[in-house]
């Protein structure tokens, strides 16, 4: 599940849901690449902070980032140019 939330991660994708669901992933690996594949494909950081492991932290941060994909739909945003 981890390599396949990376490779959703390396293009754009519209299953930012589905990556959505997986920060609350009972497998640590799973949840922090879906949360870094996110971030790679929106630009945003949502949560939870680098190092988190309380299972609620990743579970609220779940839901922040479900509410984030259906504000901005489920295409990707691209990250602005520095």
């Amino acid at each position: 599940r981890a390599a396949t939330a990376r490779a959703i991660g390396y293009k754009e994708s519209p299953l930012l849901a589905e990556l959505a669901a997986a920060i609350r992933d009972r497998e640590p690996r799973v949840a922090q690449q879906a949360r870094a594949s996110l971030m790679k494909l929106t630009g945003q950081d949502i949560g939870p902070p680098e190092g988190t492991e309380s299972y609620a932290e990743w579970y609220a941060a779940s839901k922040r980032w479900e509410q984030w994909v259906a504000a901005h739909g489920k295409t990707p945003v691209p990250p602005e140019s520095p």
